[in-house]
């Protein structure tokens, strides 16, 4: 009765907790996903004798699989594939000669090549700089990076088939120390290059959703499809640590965290940087604001300790909870052991 629920617990059909705090959506957690329309109620901030879901167990659920996270209602924008974009002005600290770009990106259609994302300039005559995402005639995802040598052509990574209408995570990585690339789906290494010599782009704007690089005969490559949560580091992320942050929202002040673009707005034309030194993007055609079921959670919040914490460390933080929901009433016995959640 005083408890929150999983939402996935035997016989429950339909469980609306009404904590969203915003929007005009109220979202079912069961597997049956009947969420609600709000009609003039308004949120609001209120202390009641209810506390978060407990579960005792001796399996750890990891949280780095998409999979097993429940997917929630988030807000993303959707690009048309016609004229939609985000331009952020170049900046060098937006462009690192190491570095890790993530995004959560879902498909729905187009023939030709589709760009992502795209940080480059120059081209195949006088050599090709920077990197980007395509999704690719032949329905696969790609990771692209140029080296600036003069008649050189791009440098490809090959990913996985593309699945219409689903969500997938990518992550391009270049270690300048090693002459390294990687290439993730879904936190997943798909693709390895060694002896890749690469070039930074020098001048043009990082774009989102586009791949126009203001060269004479070249297309603008136009993505169709919903994007979300673009992360830039300036360092090289191992597959544990892409892992350890896939379902999640970041807070910004992460380490090496040069550039975030949540893409969670919700309204307006400009897209937010989040992280240290903001570069907010500039939304181009009619790209319109929507919601989606994704796999992203917020960013866990450190004195809740549900992820990466120690049995203990839960089971103190509970004991605690749970003697302040009863400092009034007789002492229950509290059965000791592991609590994930």
């Amino acid at each position: 009765m005083s408890r929150c629920l999983a939402g996935n617990e035997p016989g429950l059909a339909g469980y609306w907790p009404l904590n969203e705090g915003t929007g005009n959506t109220v979202c079912d957690k069961t597997q049956n996903a009947n969420h609600g329309s709000v009609h003039q109620a308004t949120w609001e901030l209120s202390e009641v004798p209810v506390l978060a879901a407990v579960i005792e167990t001796q399996e750890i659920v990891s949280m780095t699989d998409a999979k097993t996270v429940q997917e929630r209602l988030q807000t993303v924008l959707n690009f048309d594939g016609i004229d939609d974009k985000i331009d952020i002005d170049y900046a060098k600290e937006i462009n690192p000669a190491t570095f890790t770009i993530e995004a959560w990106v879902m498909f729905i259609g187009g023939d030709g090549y589709r760009s992502v994302l795209t940080s480059r300039d120059g081209s195949d005559v006088d050599g090709c700089k920077g990197y980007l995402f395509y999704a690719t005639p032949s329905q696969k995802w790609e990771f692209w990076l140029g080296s600036g040598e003069v008649g050189a052509s791009w440098i490809v990574l090959g990913g996985a088939d593309i699945e219409i209408n689903t969500w997938v995570h990518l992550t391009g990585v270049y270690d300048g120390k090693s002459d390294t690339a990687y290439f993730y789906v879904n936190g997943q290494e798909v693709s390895k290059r060694e002896n890749v010599k690469f070039k930074t782009n020098s001048k043009r704007p990082f774009r989102i959703g586009a791949g126009n690089t203001e060269q004479p005969g070249y297309g603008d490559y136009l993505f169709n499809g919903k994007i979300a949560e673009i992360r830039l580091w300036n360092k090289v992320r191992t597959a544990k640590e892409i892992q350890s942050k896939l379902v999640h929202r970041l807070k910004g002040d992460e380490a090496g965290l040069v550039g975030y673009w949540p893409l969670s707005e919700g309204s307006g034309t400009l897209a937010r940087e989040k992280a240290k030194k903001p570069q907010n993007g500039k939304i181009f055609g009619d790209a319109v604001w929507g919601q989606s079921l994704m796999p992203i959670i917020d960013a866990p919040d450190a004195k809740e300790r549900l992820l990466n914490s120690t049995g203990l460390e839960d089971y103190g933080y509970w004991w605690k909870k749970l003697s302040e929901a009863q400092a009034d009433k007789p002492k229950v016995p509290f059965r000791r052991g592991r609590i994930w959640s």
